[in-house]
């Protein structure tokens, strides 16, 4: 089983005593997206392992599973942490027993557990209060999850000046995002005709991101305004990655 750890690393490991069914037929409760907690106590009888007992549940989500796009827009997110975060090897892990080790106090790679579990917890609870707010913008939330990111990497996107002329960005009236910039211009200035619709709401967009914690976050009617799509092509130039490198980005955008 793949695991990210609360210090924001991948580990395999290979879990003993799992619930999966036998004579009291009670399954596993643990699932793509669960908040775990169990004991590793080191190198398992499989090469490249790390061996895990007494693995239980602390926190299920309760309707992403019962929907199709948002359980693939979970996926999406577990995929995007695999990738990036850095994989824990055994030596490192026997290591880290007998020493704190620079992950553990790396807050870039701790950032990792942070954002998912913030992410997987706000998706959960918008779908429980749909039938009362109405359906969720699930683009919104992959949006979310992506600026968030982004800030825990230091690749966030410059918000307050223009990065072809230094003028401050709350002027401008037209905005577009150049992600080999790494920030925002007025689109006046930008001359090769890739910025045929403004990105002023998406500016806007990550500013409330950059300043509201992730559970305080409410969207705005603006939201629908907001191209996300450019907003996940900025984060892929940043991360060296393509599209193509993810199965479940299709999905969700």
């Amino acid at each position: 089983m793949k695991l990210l750890t609360r210090n924001g690393q991948v580990a395999h490991v290979l879990l003993y005593g799992g619930r999966g069914g036998g004579k009291h037929q009670k399954g596993s409760d643990i699932e793509l997206g669960h908040l775990c907690h169990g004991e590793v106590s080191g190198r398992s009888s499989s090469d490249g392992l790390l061996a895990g007992k007494e693995f239980e549940a602390t926190w299920c989500h309760q309707k992403i599973r019962h929907d199709y796009k948002a359980y693939s827009l979970c996926c999406f997110f577990l995929e995007v942490v695999a990738k990036l975060a850095p994989q824990v090897s055994i030596h490192d892990w026997e290591q880290d027993q007998d020493q704190d080790s620079e992950y553990v106090n790396n807050d870039e790679m701790v950032g990792f557990f942070r954002v998912l579990s913030n992410a997987l917890i706000y998706l959960d609870q918008s779908l429980i209060h749909q039938s009362h707010e109405g359906p969720i913008d699930l683009t919104g939330q992959l949006a979310l999850f992506i600026s968030k990111l982004m800030l825990e990497l230091g690749i966030f996107p410059l918000l307050e000046k223009c990065v072809l002329s230094g003028v401050p960005l709350a002027s401008q009236l037209s905005l577009g995002l150049l992600a080999e910039k790494g920030g925002f211009a007025d689109a006046g200035l930008i001359g090769d005709g890739r910025h045929l619709s403004s990105h002023t709401s998406l500016w806007k967009f990550l500013i409330q991101v950059r300043q509201t914690r992730y559970p305080d976050f409410t969207f705005s009617e603006d939201m629908k305004f907001v191209p996300v799509k450019e907003l996940v092509d900025y984060f892929l130039f940043h991360i060296h990655l393509h599209p193509f490198d993810f199965k479940t980005l299709s999905l969700v955008i």
